[in-house]
């Protein structure tokens, strides 16, 4: 029987995590598929930030289902570029991946297995945490995170496999040039500065004036957290006209590889993928994410505190490129030397945990889940 799995979604900004990985697998023998449960379906619930409370986002409050209607086509889109059709109801007899936890999967019969998505450079990483629990294989990025993950989670299994949505660019196939001109940036005759901000309470969308001010120097160029293009519609657009904002569901891999220099949020992935497209950072903490900081954060990027002191910290990092030798002595520990082969490792990975037999108690704690859920829907008709 032909091993297959089903990569469950619930956000546009999987569908680039994942892509890659499918040709690979499908050489492999793995019928693998993306999956799009519709609205009121789909299993996937979340926090919604709240706007009177300073965008504060707190995990186990304003539950809301993360697949309405606008987010579905938002990912059908994505998955028309790619070239490919979701199945709208999951194959339970397949084994689930994931970028989340293993609670959106658990009704497969088949191995678990989750992607990271980007990689926090703080402590207590929400992407190093307990997510990590339940699954028969994670795919990090590099030996950093398999480290602290074997911390968090104890006897949890990973694989390094680098970050397949960056395998083209790590092969040499994305130019600066061919960039931007994909993203209609960097014809002003200033440098690209990208903007990273993240979501909610830690986001610097709470300092965009200060960002507006570095488009004196720069051309400013920023890319939404796909939560705040969820959830923060109103924070958008109320930018500065001298910031120019690229859509959620642009490419990261074209904007960093468009820019010159970085301004990225402390907690935000988009600050660790900035070093591995090796360009120079400033990153920003808001109050009470300092603490949080690895140590290894101050080797790799300028960190500030004050959004005052942003300007001269940019112009030295677009300038000297301090923190160049940090950066590539981490990039590596960060995502792996995978020498562009990261879409093949992870498929090989994959392969792998997919096509093993997997016990009775899986079987039937499968079968009970699906039992559980089938009560439950003819509860809600009566």
């Amino acid at each position: 029987m032909t091993p297959q799995l089903d990569i469950y979604l619930y956000s546009p900004h999987e569908v680039p995590v994942w892509a890659p990985v499918l040709g690979p697998l499908r050489a492999r023998g793995v019928d693998a598929r993306f999956v799009l449960e519709p609205p009121g379906r789909n299993v996937a619930w979340g926090s919604a930030p709240d706007p009177a409370r300073g965008w504060l986002d707190v995990k186990t409050e304003r539950l809301v289902r993360l697949v309405d209607a606008a987010t579905e086509q938002a990912v059908l889109a994505e998955l028309t570029k790619v070239g490919e059709e979701p199945l709208r109801r999951r194959r339970l007899r397949a084994s689930g991946g994931t970028t989340q936890g293993s609670s959106w999967v658990r009704g497969y019969s088949g191995a678990r297995a989750r992607m990271m998505y980007g990689v926090g450079l703080v402590n207590g990483a929400y992407g190093h945490g307990v997510v990590n629990r339940g699954f028969d294989l994670v795919l990090v990025h590099g030996p950093f995170s398999a480290a602290e993950i074997a911390l968090a989670a104890p006897g949890v299994r990973t694989a390094v496999v680098g970050f397949p949505k960056w395998a083209a660019f790590r092969r040499g196939e994305v130019s600066r040039e061919r960039a931007r001109d994909a993203l209609g940036v960097g014809r002003s005759g200033r440098p690209v500065l990208a903007w990273l901000p993240t979501w909610a309470h830690r986001s610097s969308l709470s300092n965009a004036p200060a960002l507006a001010s570095l488009a004196e120097t720069f051309e400013v160029v920023m890319k939404p957290h796909h939560n705040s293009a969820r959830f923060e519609s109103g924070r958008l657009s109320g930018l500065p006209p001298q910031v120019i904002a690229v859509p959620a569901s642009s490419s990261l891999v074209d904007l960093l590889a468009a820019a010159d220099v970085v301004v990225a949020d402390l907690p935000s992935g988009g600050f660790t993928e900035a070093l591995l497209a090796d360009r120079p950072v400033v990153v920003l903490a808001q109050p009470g994410d300092r603490d949080r900081a690895h140590a290894a954060v101050t080797e790799v990027a300028d960190l500030c505190a004050d959004p005052a002191g942003l300007p001269a910290l940019a112009a030295r990092a677009y300038r000297d490129d301090p923190c160049a030798e940090g950066r590539r002595r981490w990039a590596p520990e960060l995502f792996g030397d995978t020498r562009g082969r990261d879409d093949e490792l992870a498929a090989e990975a994959l392969a792998g945990v997919v096509t093993e037999s997997r016990s009775l108690a899986r079987v039937l704690a499968a079968a009970g889940w699906r039992a559980r859920q089938q009560a439950a829907r003819l509860a809600n008709r009566r």
